[in-house]
């Protein structure tokens, strides 16, 4: 009977504790704790992984070998092939000016040079550039084109929208050719920002797969492309997702909030056209309506920019190994390196983020910076703040990486980053007070972080 009793106690100790280390792994998993993908690089927990399926598994389509693509696969890669190469340009021709024309030459004569530009499915030109204003005509061999398994799966999920590859960006869109140019443009600067002022950070010079991006026109097709793959998100604007590696934005003129504001600027218009009957009137009220609905549209297109180079910067850092692959990052080094560099240039003051810091500031309503470094979470800075405060936890997000980025403290900034990314302090990431091991790596002690702040922000 003794025997049974410590049997007994034995399988009911072994399973409490087996039950206790898979509710702290369940844990672990719902928050990404760095301690989990610790577990999960032993032997026990490659096999617990297994069969339980605890860690997250990419959704991102990989290489394949192209003798085991479908007939479709093969057939959509020579489609996407013949279309980028129809979209290269055969000529160059630089003007004295410093324009640049691309294009097909079609025909020369002594005073001009007849030359067809192609506006991907969108349009064509034709028109005739005059000898004396070209400096020369550089001819251009067709380019081999790049275009991977991944791409082709990309380019098959989204059948119905226009596919554009321009290395190393490829997108599909229901945006028109010349809003796409743009935000390739936009990203390319981007690209370039990151790699010139992380550059020490950078670990992986190359990437070797396509950067993709999703660019819905409208807001509704966006809102249900974010429901699917990323269901706890919320509002946002864009969004990267990881596991897809996939950029994902629409167009910020057709968000619900510029529609609304658009329709109330409608409504007053009418309201002052019914109050005046002379011409002289209304025509000022037409040229007072046109000229701020020509603003709201401006600010519309800011947005769709500033977005773009924000959730862009999120992919950039994940690619170049700037972030860790187990996210070993709170949320306050996210957002804020992602915020620092939504302006035009990285560093750059957004006046907004300095206006609601200053009004914050005044009221004494700023979050606690040891709160706000510390905190960890999945679902955003909804569950730290209330959803119309979550604006300021990226403003302070922002101040607080745009000191750290000051030459005082970028080295240590730097160091700290590699410290938080580095597999080997899981375990005392999971333990320690992120405020004060930052402090620690700046060189100064924690209480003075949140003077230096704010005199950092009141310089401005």
């Amino acid at each position: 009977m003794v025997k049974l009793k410590v049997s007994y106690t034995l399988r009911l100790l072994l399973l409490t504790s087996i039950l206790s280390v898979l509710f702290a792994l369940y844990r672990y998993n719902r928050t990404h704790d760095p301690r989990l993908y610790e577990f999960l690089n032993a032997s026990p927990g490659r096999a617990l992984d297994d069969f339980f399926e605890m860690s997250p598994k990419p959704d991102a389509v990989g290489d394949k070998e192209v003798n085991a693509w479908t007939f479709e696969e093969k057939t959509m890669h020579q489609d996407i092939e013949r279309a980028v190469l129809a979209e290269q340009s055969d000529n160059i021709i630089v003007c004295h000016d410093g324009r640049i024309i691309k294009g097909t030459i079609l025909s020369e004569s002594r005073s001009s040079v007849a030359i067809l530009q192609t506006f991907g499915a969108a349009a064509s030109m034709r028109f005739k550039v005059n000898r004396a204003d070209i400096s020369r005509i550089e001819t251009h061999a067709a380019q081999p084109v790049n275009i991977s398994y991944r791409d082709v799966r990309f380019r098959m999920e989204f059948s119905a929208m226009n596919f554009y590859c321009r290395p190393p960006f490829t997108i599909v869109t229901t945006e028109n050719y010349f809003d796409v140019e743009k935000a390739i443009r936009n990203l390319e600067r981007l690209h370039c920002d990151v790699l010139n002022v992380f550059g020490p950070l950078i670990d992986q010079q190359a990437r070797g797969k396509s950067i993709q991006i999703v660019f819905f026109s409208r807001e509704k097709q966006f809102c249900a492309y974010r429901k699917k793959h990323a269901p706890n998100l919320g509002y946002s604007a864009g969004f990267y997702c990881p596991g897809l590696d996939r950029l994902v934005l629409f167009d910020q003129s057709s968000s619900t909030e510029m529609v609304v504001a658009k329709q109330h600027l409608a409504g007053m218009r009418n309201a002052y056209m019914r109050e005046h009957a002379s011409h002289s009137g209304r025509a000022g009220i037409y040229k007072w309506h046109q000229k701020l609905n020509q603003k709201l549209t401006r600010l519309g297109r800011e947005e769709t920019e500033r977005v773009f180079r924000h959730e862009g910067a999120h992919q950039l850092f994940y690619t170049y190994g700037i972030h860790s692959e187990h996210h070993a990052e709170n949320l306050w080094l996210l957002e804020g390196l992602a915020t620092y560099c939504e302006s035009s240039a990285p560093g750059i003051k957004p006046d907004y983020a300095v206006q609601e810091l200053k009004e914050a500031h005044r009221l004494n309503d700023l979050l606690s910076w040891p709160k706000l470094v510390n905190y960890r979470s999945t679902q955003g800075f909804a569950r730290l703040v209330r959803n119309d405060r979550v604006g300021i936890a990226y403003s302070q997000s922002w101040l607080l990486t745009h000191w750290l980025m000051q030459p005082g403290q970028r080295d240590g900034f730097f160091a700290y980053i590699r410290f938080v990314r580095d597999p080997v302090n899981a375990r005392d990431l999971a333990r320690i007070n992120h405020f004060d091991r930052l402090a620690t790596f700046v060189g100064m002690p924690p209480g003075e972080i949140p003077q230096a702040l704010e005199a950092h922000l009141l310089a401005w």
